[in-house]
């Protein structure tokens, strides 16, 4: 388009050049005027164009960015609370699967610290992570040592056959399989 512009102005400059030497002068101003015109009103027209463009995408970003919030409230608020009650009852088969795995890898004892269940050995041994609770839902009957400041994982381990009994115990449904020692 500039090319174009430039050849234009070059021939008008020229037809100016012969139309001042018959002293016409005013067919030379309606030339420049409309050539003037004619570009200015077609880069507002691109630039209008343009502008409905940005608008558009404009409010995409703001969509995607409320709904990115939104998404990100509901994750945030979905960590803070712990699982419903109706929910913690679809997790007794995992939470009966974990232990029992545990069981058979000679786990004997476990606690809970911030909702990650761990491994308990005497003092001054490594403590190794089992599993992180998500939800907030699992393990519920093993009190979380990070709920005070004078919980210990010493005085709050539990025995993971204890908790497969209690398991079994609670849920009718659930075959004990044999697959513990409990005894």
């Amino acid at each position: 388009m500039t090319e174009e512009i430039a050849e234009q102005l070059k021939k008008n400059r020229e037809y100016m050049g012969q139309l001042l030497e018959r002293n016409i002068i005013g067919s030379i101003l309606y030339n420049m005027y409309r050539l003037v015109d004619t570009v200015a009103t077609e880069s507002i027209e691109e630039i209008e164009r343009l502008q409905a463009v940005n608008n558009h995408l404009n409010g995409i970003v703001l969509s995607c960015t409320a709904d990115n919030e939104r998404f990100r409230r509901s994750l945030a608020d979905g960590m803070r609370q712990p699982a419903p009650v109706s929910n913690q009852a679809k997790f007794i088969d995992l939470e009966l699967a974990l232990l029992r795995m545990w069981s058979d890898a000679g786990i004997k004892e476990i606690y809970k610290y911030k909702n990650r269940i761990k491994i308990y050995k005497r003092e001054g041994l490594g403590r190794f992570e089992l599993f992180y609770d998500l939800s907030q839902a699992m393990f519920t009957d093993v009190e979380d040592t990070a709920n005070g400041d004078d919980l210990y994982a010493e005085e709050y381990k539990v025995s993971v056959d204890m908790l497969i009994k209690n398991r079994i115990w609670s849920d009718p449904t659930v075959e004990d399989g044999g697959e513990s020692d409990a005894g």
